[in-house]
Formats: structure tokens, C-alpha cells, sequence
């Protein structure tokens, strides 16, 4: 009998695992493709929109640049009038030798350029502001007094011996400056014009010494004076000097009242008349006449002129007429013509274009004067104007945004530049779509 092993089973036990209870496991499916681009693309719709509705809100309130206007005219400018057309022509239009000119300013026209002529009696004007000078009066009074002696009559009869024009003294009564002052001016005494420097200077030495000085002090280059009265020869000034001295005259006080005079009362002497031919003609105030038998018939003379708003003193020298008729005659004709070199300059015109704003929507806006403005100038004097506008935003029409500063003899003023329409603020959909100014403004730019 063969031995042999037994098979060997197969334990069920063994050979087969053991079965383990069934279990159930939920699982998530895995997200498809086209399931994230759907999440992607509304996540970045609702980014778009937050980004979209800053960007519009910004662009609402951020700060709009401000508008820089540009003129269209200068920004300072200068106006003079042409003298050549006026106040020469009306001196060239005289006879020699003429001068004319204008109180409170320098220069004087003439047709005899600064020739020196003799004035006569018109030292008379210098020998008063010359004393003045040395003793002035105060405003209001009449002035120190001063005793008549035997020497004042003595000069008297010294003048009255060369036929020169005189007036009593009755020695011991005292007069008054302003009583020396009408005597020398209104009817020309000669003795009074010598006596008046001697009481104050004492001697012709002393007057003659003062009178440089003030030559000197006022820049006149051919007034010549060696005696108070006007008697000598050598007494001597060119016309335009005379308008000059006529203005010294006509800025004191005093002397101005004097020569408009037509007469005074002197206690003791009497009435006296003015001697200048013209007194008595509208506007005229006087100066003063001049005579000698060498030289003819010269006459100073001012008078108030208006044109337009302005007033002025004319001064006119005629110097060296044939007759005391010629004299008044050719003053007339200067005083006529005067006027006519007053200037009336526009320096701003009604509604004028002062410069323009581009808005910014492109659009443009003019800039334009208020009302007109103007001034009246003599041939020497000038008027400026200086234009001053500055950045501007959104507005009414009318709205005022600058300014024409205009300066002329008679004073300051100012001209509002307006706007000619309104400007409007850019709607938000333009604001939206112009990112570059809009921003410019936020940032400063």
C-alpha cells in the first residue's frame, strides 16, 4: 500500500478572506471645465463693476483744472498824445517870439526856441517870488508890514524921472506884503517892485545875490536879473522860462490871488487897476504885463480851460509886439487855439475784447471790458492801463474775472473784465470720458 500524503484541502477558513460588511462612501464629483470659466467670468464681471462704479465716482468728484485765459491785447500799455499836432502848431501859427504850456507840468512850446528876450516889467513876477522866497507869508494873512520912509520916496522920484510908472508914497504909513505885492503886479509901479526888495534886502547887492540863488534853485537857464523893477535892458528870459515862471507864480498862494484881480484899494494911495489887457476875459487869472520901448509890448497871461472832464491852467507868453493892441490880440489867439492840444485817449473802448478762455469742453469764451474808460491829456503827460486776469472755473455770463487798472494826471480807476456767456461745468458722461483733464485737475496737474 502506498503511503502518500492526503491532498490537502483547501481550507475555506483560510483560503478565502474573511467577507467584511459592505460600507457606502459620498463622494463629491470633480468640478467640469466649463463650470470654473462660468465662476471666473463673474467674479470678474462684479471686479469690473466695483472698478467701473469707483472710476465713475471718481471721475464725479475729482477737482476740474482750472482754466488759464489768454489776452488778446497787451498787458501794460502806455498812451501819450502827438504835441506835434497840436500845441506846436498853435505857437508856429503866432508871430515870434510865443510860447505855450500848462501850470503843474514841465516844458513849454515855442517858436523861438530859448533865445533870450527882454521882459519888462514881467521881472516884477520873479523880484515878488524872490522876496516870498526869502520871507514867505503865511497862508491867510496879508503878510509882515513894513513903514514907508523918504527912501521909498526918493526911489519914487528917481523912477518917475527915467518915466517909468510909479505910485504915491505917503511916508510913515505902513503897508502890508500883500499891499507891496499889488502895487508892484496890478498897476506895474516901479517904485514899489524896487522898494519891496530893498525891504527885504536891504540893498540891490542883496537882491541880486538872492535872485541867483533862486535861478538857481528852479534850473532856469536864461533868466537874467539886475534890478527889482524891469526897467533895465538887461533883464532878460527866453518865452519858455516865462511859462515857467508863470507857473512859480500861479503855485503860491498868494501871487495867484493877486494877479486875478482886476483892481485893489490901497489906504493912503487909492484904487488901482490891473494892467493886464485880458482880465476881465472868461476863465482868465491873470499875470502880468511887460513894456519897454526897446523890446514892444510882451504880455504873460493864464487861463482855466475845460475839456471833457478835465481841467487845466493854459500859460502863454507873447513877447516883442508892436502895439499894446498886437499884444492882446496874439494872447487871445494862443489862448483860443489852447484847447485844441488836449488829447482825449481811449484807453479802454465799450464791450472790448480783452482776451479768451478755452472751456474745457473745448469750447471758446471771450473776455471782454465792462465799460470804457478815458483820459484827457495835456501834450506832455501820459495815461497807462495794466490788465490783470487770472485762472477761472465755471460761471455765469457776466461774471467778473479780472481787472483793467487804468492811471492817468487825474487819478486812478478800474475796469471789470467779464465774461462774454456762461461756462458750464463738463456733464458726468464727459467727465467719464475724458480721464486725462479730469484727472489733471484731481492730481494738480
Amino acid at each position: 500500500m502506498l503511503d502518500r500524503m492526503p491532498d490537502a484541502s483547501p481550507d475555506p477558513s483560510a483560503s478565502t478572506p474573511a467577507a467584511r460588511p459592505a460600507t457606502t462612501t459620498s463622494r463629491t464629483p470633480a468640478a467640469r471645465p466649463g463650470s470654473r470659466r462660468g465662476l471666473k467670468i463673474g467674479l470678474s464681471a462684479a471686479l469690473v463693476a466695483v472698478l467701473a462704479g469707483g472710476y465713475v465716482a471718481a471721475c464725479a468728484v475729482a477737482p476740474l483744472p482750472d482754466l488759464e485765459p489768454r489776452l488778446s491785447v497787451d498787458a501794460e500799455q502806455t498812451y501819450r498824445p502827438d504835441p506835434e499836432v497840436s500845441a506846436r502848431r498853435t505857437v508856429n501859427q503866432q508871430q515870434k517870439p510865443t510860447a505855450l504850456g500848462w501850470a503843474g507840468e514841465s516844458g513849454a512850446w515855442s517858436n523861438d526856441f530859448d533865445t533870450p528876450r527882454q521882459i519888462a516889467s514881467i521881472t516884477k513876477l520873479v523880484t515878488v517870488l524872490v522876496c516870498l522866497d526869502a520871507k514867505p507869508v503865511e497862508a491867510g494873512s496879508d503878510g509882515p508890514s513894513y513903514a514907508l520912509t523918504e527912501q521909498d520916496a526918493e526911489i519914487r522920484r528917481t523912477v518917475l524921472e527915467s518915466d517909468g510908472v510909479v505910485a504915491d508914497v505917503p511916508v510913515g504909513r505902513k503897508l502890508t506884503t500883500r499891499q507891496f505885492i499889488e502895487l508892484a503886479l496890478l498897476p506895474s509901479a516901479n517904485n514899489y517892485a524896487i522898494s519891496y526888495a530893498r525891504h527885504v534886502f536891504g540893498t540891490n547887492a542883496g537882491f541880486q545875490k538872492a535872485v541867483g540863488e533862486w535861478i538857481a534853485k528852479h534850473g532856469l537857464k536864461t533868466l537874467r536879473v539886475t534890478e527889482p523893477s524891469g526897467l533895465s535892458e538887461e533883464n532878460v528870459a527866453s518865452a519858455t522860462e516865462l511859462v515857467e515862471i508863470g507857473r512859480l507864480a500861479l503855485a503860491d498862494p498868494l501871487v495867484a490871488e493877486v494877479v486875478a484881480e482886476p483892481w485893489a484899494d490901497i489906504p493912503g494911495i487909492g484904487p488901482i487897476a490891473n494892467s493886464n489887457p485880458l482880465i476881465g476875459d472868461a476863465n482868465v487869472i491873470g499875470l502880468k504885463t511887460g513894456t519897454l520901448s526897446s523890446s514892444g509890448y510882451n504880455l504873460l497871461v493864464a487861463r482855466k480851460d475845460r475839456v471833457g472832464d478835465r481841467e487845466a491852467v493854459t500859460i502863454a507868453a507873447v513877447l516883442g509886439r508892436p502895439s499894446a493892441a498886437a499884444r492882446a490880440k496874439d494872447a487871445r489867439a494862443v489862448l483860443r487855439d489852447a484847447p485844441k492840444a488836449f488829447a482825449e485817449v481811449a484807453l479802454v473802448d465799450q464791450d472790448s475784447k480783452i482776451g479768451t478762455v478755452r472751456t474745457w469742453q473745448g469750447e471758446t469764451v471771450e473776455l471782454r471790458a465792462a465799460r470804457p474808460a478815458s483820459a484827457v491829456l495835456l501834450p506832455d503827460e501820459t495815461a497807462s492801463r495794466k490788465v490783470r486776469v487770472g485762472a477761472l472755473g465755471a460761471g455765469a455770463a457776466g461774471r467778473t474775472v479780472g481787472t483793467i487798472l487804468t492811471e492817468a494826471p487825474t487819478g486812478k480807476s478800474s475796469v471789470p473784465v467779464v465774461t462774454s456767456r456762461a461756462i458750464a461745468k463738463p456733464d458726468l458722461w464727459w467727465r467719464v470720458t475724458h480721464p486725462g483733464t479730469v484727472f489733471q485737475g484731481y492730481f494738480g496737474g
